[in-house]
């Protein structure tokens, strides 16, 4: 019975706003004010057509579909391409009496790997060729068969790290 209050959500302008407790927690954790706010039609939005979706195809809040796929060899593909991209000193360039030299100035360090949950993937899937999950028609988890509708392009979020919240250029 609580009215819905703006979102800046695609497609939804409105959602019901959660116990202010809630956003009270959550705004004292962040450091800033915030409000949670849940759907309570599961139907308001849909998958688009134009991104595969079907009639019937609902969304909740996600970006684009309600589950998101990922690969470890499309992820090994990226942090290899990620690599390669690095501009190290090669081992001829190095002057061997500089080895040990405390004031030398440090080489730089590759850049660690990304891990895949920048990417918030609901489902992570081991094996096949890099980036064979873009031509699936579908996939099946168990007895549950999902249909795909779109290649998800992710946001600016991916270059940040979740768990120390430090950016990249990646």
């Amino acid at each position: 019975g609580v009215p819905r209050i703006p979102v800046s959500l695609a497609r939804q302008g409105a959602a019901c706003p959660a116990d202010p407790e809630a956003g009270a927690w959550l705004s004292k954790q962040l450091g800033r004010p915030v409000r949670l706010v849940w759907q309570d039609d599961p139907t308001m939005r849909s998958v688009r057509a134009d991104e595969g979706g079907l009639p019937g195809d609902v969304l909740s809040m996600a970006d684009a579909g309600p589950l998101l796929l990922a690969t470890e060899a499309s992820m090994a593909q990226l942090n290899a391409w990620i690599a390669q991209d690095t501009d190290l000193p090669d081992v001829p360039d190095i002057d061997p009496g500089d080895l040990s030299d405390p004031a030398a100035p440090a080489a730089p360090a590759a850049p660690a790997a990304l891990d895949i949950r920048r990417f918030r993937p609901n489902v992570v899937i081991d094996g096949d060729e890099p980036f064979a999950e873009d031509s699936w028609a579908g996939v099946r988890i168990g007895n549950v068969e999902f249909r795909t509708t779109m290649r998800c392009d992710r946001c600016v979020m991916t270059t940040v790290d979740p768990v120390t919240l430090v950016g990249g250029k990646e």
